[in-house]
């Protein structure tokens, strides 16, 4: 695994971003990295980020 482990995203809740999602999911599977989105906005787009609520996004990556 490289440097980054997990990357939480959080999107606008009115523009499109479905395709930048997609960028940086594919990014992530090339480096064994997590990618972390509210559920709602997860729904919303339909991507392959995986849904957390808003407590489990704030809380620091073990070390």
């Amino acid at each position: 695994m490289g440097f980054i482990g997990t990357v939480g995203l959080v999107l606008h809740p009115e523009r499109t971003c479905a395709p930048t999602v997609e960028a940086v999911v594919r990014w992530s599977r090339t480096r064994g990295t997590k990618v972390l989105g509210l559920a709602a906005e997860v729904a919303r787009i339909g991507c392959e980020a995986i849904p957390v609520e808003a407590e489990e996004m704030a809380t620091p990556a073990p070390t």
